[in-house]
């Protein structure tokens, strides 16, 4: 299911490669066995302004190196934190109450490379980056990791839409107001 050509739906089977999607899905399945009146959220790509993650990874090496690979052949959409965080409230705050599992993501499709190169140019563009940095596609074959990724894990946000009438913000729209964010915020 993860190396199709189109946003993944609730209804697809689920068909972890790795062993930290097998512990998503089998937490997914413990918490529905032991209640079915539940919503679970799936998410991809997340990002924000506390922890580790992909765009805090990517400023902090395009400082440090003056050139970069980066994956060009999974897809997916961004999804900022903070945004999630509000689908939740509303969803929690909501008059409806329609169990099961939804998926909240960023919209629009792009892989790690160019989703590095928009950090790069927004970074660039707010004085976050001052040093040239040349960013690279590889290949997956080329970049050596542990853990397996999907080539594809677009997420359809149809459902969540429908139901509880939430619209996530195209990722670039995201980005760059997260990117302006980190930049006030001097972090």
């Amino acid at each position: 299911p993860g190396n199709i050509d189109r946003p993944l739906t609730e209804d697809d089977a689920c068909a972890p490669a790795t062993v930290y999607g097998q512990s998503k899905l089998k937490g997914e399945e413990l918490a529905q066995a032991e209640c079915a009146e539940l919503i679970i959220i799936r998410t991809a790509w997340l990002y924000g302004l506390h922890g580790k993650n992909f765009v805090f990874t990517m400023l902090r090496l395009m400082k440090e190196r003056k050139e970069l690979q980066v994956v060009n052949d999974q897809y997916g959409s961004p999804t900022n934190a903070k945004e999630l965080a509000s689908a939740i409230i509303t969803i929690v705050k909501s008059e409806t109450f329609i169990p099961g599992i939804y998926h909240y993501s960023g919209t629009g499709r792009t892989s790690w490379y160019h989703f590095a190169e928009e950090i790069y140019k927004l970074g660039c563009g707010l004085g976050l980056l001052t040093t040239e940095c040349r960013i690279s596609p590889i290949g997956t074959d080329k970049y050596m990791t542990k853990a397996k990724r999907p080539e594809y894990s677009l997420l359809s946000t149809e459902k969540i839409e429908r139901i509880y009438d939430i619209v996530p913000r195209v990722w670039k729209e995201s980005i760059e107001e997260f990117l302006t964010t980190v930049k006030v915020r001097g972090r």
